[in-house]
């Protein structure tokens, strides 16, 4: 299947939320945020995926959250050979 080159890859986002942390009235705490926010899946058409956000509610639980949008998305994962090694244990 022709790809538009801007659409061969998969993309996700992890974004933390930062709201209500505050040095002073309207100012940031810089590189300070919170351990939860929103895994987001990107739409792309030549794979055939619409983009849909995920409450990521615990840092721990951002493989488990990454996962469940591919598998929502119905994305199949084919695993390089270090992948391979460790499930072959």
């Amino acid at each position: 299947m022709k790809a538009n080159k801007k659409e061969r890859m998969i993309k996700l986002s992890v974004n933390f939320f930062t709201n209500n942390i505050e040095k002073g009235k309207g100012e940031i705490e810089p590189r300070v945020c919170w351990d939860i926010g929103a895994v987001v899946i990107r739409s792309n058409r030549s794979h055939g995926i619409k983009a849909k956000t995920y409450s990521l509610r615990q840092f721990d639980l951002i493989p488990n959250v990454i996962r469940k949008a591919l598998v929502d998305a119905g994305v199949t994962m084919q695993l390089t050979g270090n992948a391979k090694k460790l499930t072959e244990r």
